[in-house]
């Protein structure tokens, strides 16, 4: 994801999401939330996560642009690991080509 400079110790997914996969990621976490069976299946969607972000200002900022295409495709993974926490897997499926441009606000 092009964390590198990231220092806080959360991040939202849902600030750094396409505005097209915002729904998709809000419904699989409803879904999650709604099944806190330890025994269920993990929970799949492919979304499209903004690339390069830093914490600045506690609001997700990009740090850079990339050269293609400013979000990087990814297929996350959720499911509860015990009573009070989810575990979270992402496979990056696209590759970031970032350039060393900094972002113009």
């Amino acid at each position: 994801l092009g964390l590198e400079s990231f220092k806080s110790d959360q991040l939202s997914l849902l600030k750094i999401t396409h505005d097209e996969d915002v729904e998709v990621l809000s419904s699989l976490l409803d879904q999650v939330k709604s099944d806190k069976n330890l025994n269920s299946l993990p929970l799949m969607a492919q979304v499209r996560f903004q690339y390069g972000v830093t914490d600045h200002d506690r609001a997700p900022a990009k740090s850079y642009v990339t050269q293609f295409e400013n979000y990087i495709h990814a297929e996350i993974l959720m499911a509860w690991s015990s009573s009070t926490s989810i575990i979270l897997g992402l496979t990056i499926l696209s590759e970031a080509r970032p350039s060393l441009a900094p972002h113009a606000s």
